[in-house]
């Protein structure tokens, strides 16, 4: 065995590979409840964020290669049924690399799928999701597109609960999802937990946690690994129909993990 230094170096491409991956998209989800039948929104989000350090194997922080990755999606539902929820999450992608020098601007992870409520109690709710992602064109050896260059499924239970804490309102999210991805990189179990409190009837504020484990064979230059993100962010109701929002996240824990921070905004429609 080599110094830690001389390690990180050797080590450097997989774990950039790795940390790229963890910089692939924590999806926008809906949550638990359905859309009315009839009605539903969109949300379009621009999410800027990148990193010049990655976790290794053993947790440690390490200087990294920068990466830079600017990305808009749009996350649109529309109720079939009181009970049933169509989605479509079109993706658009901006991704720099100094692993080697490389950029890609193009379609991302497209997505559509369906969720359906299986079970409702007053403020409680049950459901389970299903999703498929494809990807925009794929360009042989790009490693800014690394991560976001084949198919995925995304298998998803989610349960959200309402409540009111004082004169606030809020509600509570938890997402557990299996991800089959295409390729060298690994399947992945996913845990999303959300809680959002209105102090006043038109702000909307949200604390996010998005954790991921890698599960099963991985494929060079991909490591296992894992990775925690949080995100904060103020959703602010202009109007009925329109709202906005402004959010910030960070990688706060991770093992082959980018230490991903950056910034989103978004614009919500309900119609």
């Amino acid at each position: 065995m080599g110094s830690p230094r001389s390690g990180a170096k050797t080590l450097a491409p997989c774990v950039a590979a790795a940390a790229l991956l963890a910089a692939a998209p924590a999806r926008v989800e809906a949550g638990a409840w359905a859309q009315p039948a009839g009605q539903g929104q969109v949300i379009v989000s621009l999410t800027d964020s990148g990193g010049d350090h990655d976790f290794l194997a053993d947790g440690r922080g390490v200087a990294a290669p920068p990466y830079r990755k600017l990305e808009g999606t749009a996350l649109v539902e529309y109720g079939l049924t009181g009970w049933l929820t169509a989605i479509a999450a079109p993706d658009l992608l901006s991704v720099r690399t100094t692993w080697p020098t490389s950029r890609y601007d193009g379609f991302g992870q497209s997505g559509a799928g369906i969720r359906a409520r299986i079970w409702q109690a007053g403020s409680t709710a049950l459901s389970i999701q299903a999703m498929g992602y494809l990807p925009g064109p794929r360009r042989h050896g790009d490693t800014a597109q690394l991560g976001y260059a084949d198919a995925e499924t995304d298998w998803r239970l989610l349960a959200g609960h309402s409540f009111m804490l004082g004169k606030w309102s809020g509600f509570t999210d938890v997402e557990l999802a299996y991800r089959t991805r295409a390729g060298a990189p690994a399947d992945e179990v996913h845990l999303d937990l959300t809680l959002g409190l209105r102090p006043t009837p038109r702000v909307l504020v949200m604390l996010q946690s998005f954790t991921t484990v890698t599960y099963g064979p991985a494929q060079a230059p991909f490591l296992p690994g894992r990775w925690t993100k949080l995100e904060a962010s103020v959703v602010y109701d202009l109007t009925p129909r329109w709202s906005v929002q402004l959010g910030a996240l960070t990688t706060v824990l991770g093992v082959n993990a980018l230490h991903e921070r950056g910034f989103v905004a978004g614009v919500w429609h309900r119609f």
